[in-house]
């Protein structure tokens, strides 16, 4: 067991999962699963230790006899020899029938440089040995083990790629020479300069490095792991719907709008694709980035094309993008009400969605690149093209014009893969089962995300919203707990609110303010909930920490002044009106004066503590 060379390809089990190889340095291995490539790391000695126990159990060792163009010759050619030797010859050590052998089998193969019975007599001790053909290959000549460079220069020269070499960037090995001739330059004589690596030792030091490790460490962790796997199996489907791949592109034009034609910006395109015929089978077009909001719109389009005479229907799997924003969303509460099954592709990893990524590259190379305002897919093939200042489509247009050009080109084209026109297939495969679809406007009421609300004034309040409807007066006196809200995230302008005592009735509540919600988005509305609380913010910026405590203080201060300011003039007008005329009097200006507004009489010229009020003066009175 001990004896046991781990080597690349090599396949083994733990527990009942299979892994593969993929790279062997002298004290550790880099392995990956099969199945889904994932890269992982073990010791040599942890892998012996494991195998020993059983955990690990080898499935299969690259033959040790490997046929290829450039050693099958002379493995055939050794075999021959040796064959022949052992067959013939009782002691095949012996000089002299060895060589009357070798002079048939050389004349036999026409071998115009036979080997030396030293030679074959090598081949045939080894052969016997290890008792395999193992002897046959041509072994490798193992350079000196040793360190060919002092332990200063060795120790630089692996400082020198860790620090240089593995780092962002594309680092070459002259950069490896220069950094250890600055960093040696004050420790070693100019003699022992001369003696630094040469450019060729680096490189065969550099090439013997695990590539995954020099990826990580130039280009991260998940461009290593993508280059770590292989392609992947090719999904094989059987049967029409079985299985559809669902992805959000950004299109290689920009748009204008049709009102003031400004240049808006580059579109989203959201597609659908049906594997096994390559149907275009959904499709929603937008300025709204990749979330589950959009890949909605394309399930609402996809289960209800079959209505309109279009290739579509309800699939049983779907291959979305992957996100979080699926989780708890309606777009997993209505693909679970039509029970279709969801695998989400693996984040940023194409391979799991190939046919609808081939299809974006189709799309823009067929269309998009041809159309006034495009970006085309690099800055090289832009050249000196204005995209902006040659914009001239809306989305409306934009969105008729691959509407037409996927039903009347690429659906009527002959597919590389299929071999078939993808239309013709279509019909064909579903002439006699016609897929599953819906009405608009039951798919309507099934993609929408339900919200526990509460009816107050036959209103309910979702997302900062609100939605009225007489029926939800009526009800909010019959119910008292909450009810659902079913809200369809690609339109707020109006919910529906399942009646909570009577099994399938729904009430339509419209907005309290249409103008705001008429085709409102989700994403949209959260948008300009964020502009807002944004320009809040910058209001209490310029206000302060504590200003609003300073004038509602300054308010409260205020109206306490005008109480006490109307308080005194009531008090005044009441002695005026009681007899108390020494107010008005010429003689005592110092108290009153000319009395022209009782509102703006003086508080000090009231001596409260003379001044006496009957009992049934209260302050009531006085308000």
């Amino acid at each position: 067991m001990d004896s046991i060379k781990l080597v690349i390809g090599q396949r083994f089990q733990i527990l009942e999962d299979e892994f593969e190889i993929t790279f062997a340095s002298p004290d550790q291995i880099r392995y990956a699963t099969v199945a889904g490539g994932k890269s992982h790391q073990m010791t040599i000695v942890n892998f012996m230790a494991h195998l020993k126990d059983g955990t690990i159990s080898c499935l299969f060792t690259p033959g040790s006899l490997q046929l290829n163009g450039d050693n099958a010759s002379g493995i055939i050619r050794r075999y021959r020899y040796i064959q022949n030797a052992l067959q013939e010859l009782a002691q095949p050590q012996s000089e002299k029938p060895l060589q009357e052998i070798i002079a048939r089998v050389a004349e036999s193969l026409l071998d115009p440089k036979p080997p030396s019975t030293r030679t074959v007599k090598r081949w045939i001790h080894a052969f016997q040995l290890t008792n395999d053909e193992t002897a046959l290959q041509n072994k490798k000549r193992i350079g000196s083990r040793f360190f060919h460079f002092s332990i200063e220069i060795e120790q630089m020269l692996l400082r020198a790629i860790h620090e240089v070499y593995l780092q962002t960037g594309k680092k070459t090995c002259r950069d490896i020479r220069a950094f250890m001739k600055a960093e040696l330059i004050s420790v070693l004589s100019k003699d022992e300069l001369k003696h630094l690596p040469s450019m060729r030792t680096l490189q065969r030091r550099v090439k013997k490095l695990d590539p995954y490790i020099v990826n990580v460490a130039r280009h991260g962790k998940r461009v290593a792991d993508l280059m770590a796997k292989a392609a992947g199996q090719s999904i094989i489907t059987y049967a029409p719907l079985q299985l559809v791949e669902i992805d959000t592109h950004d299109l290689d034009i920009i748009l204008i709008d049709p009102e003031t034609f400004e240049t808006i910006g580059r579109p989203y395109l959201a597609l659908a694709i049906e594997v096994y015929t390559r149907v275009i089978i959904g499709m929603f077009i937008s300025f709204y980035p990749a979330s589950a909001i959009t890949t909605l719109a394309v399930i609402k389009d996809m289960v209800t094309r079959p209505k309109h005479g279009l290739p579509g229907g309800i699939p049983a799997q779907i291959v979305p993008d992957n996100g979080v924003e699926f989780k708890n969303s309606s777009f997993i509460r209505t693909c679970g009400q039509l029970a279709i099954t969801v695998s989400p592709s693996q984040i940023r990893t194409p391979d799991n969605k190939p046919h609808v990524e081939r299809m974006f590259r189709t799309i823009a190379e067929g269309l998009i690149h041809k159309c006034s305002g495009t970006t085309f897919s690099n800055p090289k093939e832009r050249g000196d093209y204005n995209s902006s200042k040659k914009a001239a489509l809306t989305l409306d247009q934009c969105r008729s014009n691959i509407n037409e050009w996927i039903d009347t080109v690429y659906q009527r084209t002959k597919h590389s893969s299929t071999g078939r026109v993808p239309i013709f297939h279509w019909e064909e495969v579903t002439k006699k089962i016609p897929p599953l679809s819906m009405a608009p406007e039951d798919i309507d009421q099934i993609a929408r995300t339900p919200f526990l609300k509460s009816i107050n004034a036959g209103r309910v309040r979702v997302n900062s919203l609100q939605y009225y409807s007489h029926a939800l007066a009526t009800l909010e006196q019959q119910y008292q707990g909450k009810v659902t809200v079913l809200v369809d995230e690609l339109d707020l302008n109006s919910v529906y609110v399942q009646h909570p005592l009577i099994k399938g009735i729904t009430i339509l509540a419209e907005s309290t303010n249409p103008d705001y919600t008429r085709n409102l988005t989700i994403y949209a509305h959260q948008e300009a909930q964020k502009i807002k609380k944004e320009l809040g913010i910058a209001d209490l910026r310029k206000l302060g920490d504590n200003d609003d405590l300073v004038a509602l203080g300054l308010l409260m201060k205020k109206i306490q002044t005008q109480i006490e300011t109307n308080l005194t003039a009531k008090k005044r007008r009441w002695r005026i009106n009681n007899g108390d005329h020494s107010l008005t009097t010429p003689e005592s200006p110092n108290k009153l004066g000319k009395v022209t507004s009782l509102a703006h009489l003086p508080k000090a010229s009231i001596d409260s503590s003379t001044t006496k009020l009957p009992a049934s003066f209260t302050s009531m009175d006085m308000e």
